[in-house]
């Protein structure tokens, strides 16, 4: 998997926004040294959404998180994760930030509740953290007609300022 740079550049690269863009503009600093104080990356993918269009972006991240049939194969860190975050019943209790289906694997039969924004567990009345909670959104099917992930600056803005589910729930945490 990508990390958020990589992923920001996948999607730079599909685009291929002109140089004088403003995406293209906050994107050159990254290239030249990703360590220095650089435009943060969910601020790029704001203007990313500006110049694009939110779903068609998110698309495209969809298209470039899917998870490879050989991953299974390879989730050996993410079975790990699973039985240490488990419940005594055995159930995970996992909150991530990624929208992959990584910690789903092996999971055929569909019985690791997934808890998906804004509809989290309610805390605040003991409401069990059992299954995955995807903090920032779950991979959706490809030709899904919305890929609503938490990306952009403006996201953020509404997952944890303006509607404050995220805020809410992890407050609770």
């Amino acid at each position: 998997m990508p990390t958020f740079l990589g992923l920001t550049q996948h999607v730079i690269d599909f685009f291929d926004p002109p140089e004088e863009s403003e995406a293209m503009k906050a994107f050159a600093p990254w290239r030249d040294d990703p360590a220095a104080a650089n435009v943060p990356l969910d601020q790029i993918f704001n203007l990313l959404h500006q110049e694009y269009g939110r779903d068609e972006v998110n698309a495209l991240v969809t298209e470039r998180l899917l998870v490879p049939s050989t991953a299974a194969t390879k989730g050996h860190e993410h079975s790990l994760v699973k039985r240490i975050s488990s419940n005594q019943s055995g159930v995970p209790q996992i909150v991530t930030t990624n929208f992959d289906h990584l910690f789903e694997l092996g999971d055929e039969a569909g019985s690791i509740p997934a808890h998906i924004p804004p509809a989290f567990p309610d805390l605040s009345f003991g409401s069990p953290i059992d299954g995955i909670t995807y903090l920032h959104g779950r991979l959706v099917a490809p030709d899904a007609t919305q890929h609503p992930y938490v990306l952009s600056s403006a996201d953020f803005g509404r997952a944890y300022l303006s509607e404050a589910w995220a805020t809410k729930f992890i407050s609770g945490l």
